[in-house]
Order: C-alpha cells, then structure tokens, then sequence
C-alpha cells in the first residue's frame, strides 16, 4: 500500500518542538516546502503547482517530528524520495537552485543546533532516505543563474529572526525569502501581512527565472492604485516615442506580427 505520508525529523541535542523557536521552524517549513514545489515543476512541467498544498498533518514530542501530506500525494511523494535520494548521495547539484537553498538551510540548522535531520516515508519507525547531521558533506552546484538590481512588490507574510529575513509572497503567488538587515525589518514590522515594496540585489535561477536570492538594501513606497490610473502613468512615460508615428495601431501591429 502507498505510504500517505512523508516526515522530517530533527532529533539529538535538546531538539524538541518547544526548543525550537518559531520563526525558526516558519523558516524551515517554508524552505522544505519551496525546495520540494521546485524539484516537482521542474520535473512536471505540466502540473499547476498553484493547486498543490504541501501540509503539516503531525507533530510528535519526543522529537521534532513532522509529519506532511500532499494534495497531490503520489507525485509529491516520488518528489520528496528523488530529493532525498539526491542528499544521500552527498551531490544534490542537478537539483532546482530552490531546492539545494532548502537543502542547505536544513545543513546550516543541523550544523548551528548540533542535531540530525532524518527524512523518511511513511511509519515512524521506517528507515530514513536520508540524514543531515552536523559536518555532513554535500556537493552543492547552483544551476546557471543571473544577478541584478530589482523591486519586489507582495504581501509581507513573515519578519524578524536572529539574522533577519522577510518573507513576501508576490501577486504571481511566488515566496521570497528575503535578507534584510535589522534596521529595515524594524521599518517593515509593521506592514506585517500588508502590501510592502522592496529594492534589492536579487539572483533569478534558469530557466524558469524564479527568485532564488533576495538581498534587501531600501525600503519602497507601495500605492495601491487601478489598472486605469496604472496604464495612465504608463502612457505618460510612453507618449513621446510615438510622437513621429503617424498611425500608432498600424506599428504595433508590425511590431506583434501582424496581431493588435
């Protein structure tokens, strides 16, 4: 029978869900959850992953055990065993960017907590796939990629942590895990779960041009406004290209092709 469920669990230490803190367990679900939706588009182009949950059913005490679910199971599934797979092998370089990011913030808690991530399928006793323990070596090789300056528009989901980072969920529904320093998470704080703009250092991972990094360095003001007032100002900024163009439609459709 199909297992309906996958787990992580971090054990040794003093590892216990209340010894871990929250924006800290935010943090690694959400990396857990980014780093699996990736490696499962990448590898099912046609899925819309816009209809896929990834959900935290369980929660066990005498560790931090997690236990997830998935809307779409069987998929999902074979997702998280390639993945696992891949840590086991110590080279996880062919994986999306997002993924091996997930990976890595998994390696650097182990590594900062002195503890052991176990990733296992199904009954609480199964053998795990895979294990990140403090010093364990992986091979990590992000996939071509591009840097640039940016502004990131979205809502702002999650702030603050002992080295600050800023959560924000584009209006494409893409997460951004931003860096911020501590003086700008101060400023955003209490813009929580509102509208915000961000100016920053951003990499975007190939081929599908998703954010992988995000380095905040100034804080944007957002404007709620129509589409109308929107293609409004756009106009204005265009007018004057069209100035010596008699018949505007007409370039256009040169332009697309012969389509308006």
């Amino acid at each position: 029978m199909e297992p309906k469920d996958f787990s992580v669990v971090l054990s040794g230490g003093d590892i216990r869900p209340e010894t871990i803190p929250v924006h800290e367990l935010a943090e690694l679900i959400s990396s857990f959850e980014q780093g699996l939706v990736a490696d499962l588009k990448a590898k099912n182009p046609d899925i819309n992953t816009d209809e896929l949950i990834i959900g935290l059913v369980a929660i066990s005490s005498n560790s931090a055990h997690f236990k997830f679910s998935s809307s779409l199971l069987s998929v999902t599934l074979a997702t998280f065993v390639s993945v696992s797979a891949a840590i086991a092998s110590g080279n996880v370089s062919t994986l999306p960017d997002k993924t091996q990011f997930a990976i890595r913030t998994f390696q650097n808690y182990t590594n900062k907590r002195k503890c052991t991530a176990s990733f296992l399928v199904g009954d609480n006793n199964a053998t795990p796939i895979a294990q990140i323990s403090e010093g364990t070596n992986i091979d990590f090789s992000p996939q071509n990629s591009c840097q640039g300056e940016t502004i990131i528009y979205g809502q702002l989901e999650r702030i603050g942590g002992s080295k600050p980072k800023a959560s924000i969920r584009t209006k494409k529904g893409e997460t951004v895990i931003c860096d911020i320093s501590r003086g700008h998470a101060e400023l955003l704080a209490p813009f929580l779960y509102k509208m915000v703009s961000v100016r920053g250092k951003a990499e975007w991972s190939s081929p599908d041009l998703t954010v992988s990094s995000f380095s905040v360095y100034e804080i944007g003001e957002y404007r709620n406004s129509s589409k109308v007032k929107c293609l409004q100002e756009i106009g204005k900024i265009a007018s004057t290209y069209w100035d010596n163009v008699e018949n505007v439609l007409d370039e256009v459709s040169k332009i697309r092709g012969g389509e308006v």
